[in-house]
């Protein structure tokens, strides 16, 4: 299970783990978090840091974008459905890029 590319798994147990109760957070503020996880993961997967700096292609990233998983909070299917992307046609775009990348 891939909650997040981002994410240490000691930061998962520990959110896991506390008192917040992430169904009183409001859906704006869960939509920008989506649409930054979503960016920033693609970006990750590959290879693109911010400001443009080029990494090393992040493969967790890769698996979480092509991760069936749809019932936790960040999944990619639910952030894309989230920004009214469809997750299928999304993964398309990706594995075109990757196929003119490695050409």
């Amino acid at each position: 299970m891939i909650l997040s590319p981002f994410v240490p798994q000691e930061t998962i147990e520990e959110v896991k783990n506390s008192e917040i109760d992430w169904r009183e957070t409001s859906q704006d503020g869960l939509s920008v978090m989506r649409e930054n996880l979503l960016i920033h993961s693609v970006r990750s997967a590959f290879g693109i840091g911010l400001n443009g700096r080029k990494l090393n292609p992040d493969n967790k990233a890769f698996a979480w974008v092509f991760s069936e998983d749809e019932n936790l909070p960040f999944s990619f299917v639910r952030c894309c459905g989230d920004l009214g992307v469809d997750p299928e046609k999304m993964r398309q775009i990706i594995v075109w890029y990757i196929n003119k990348m490695t050409r």
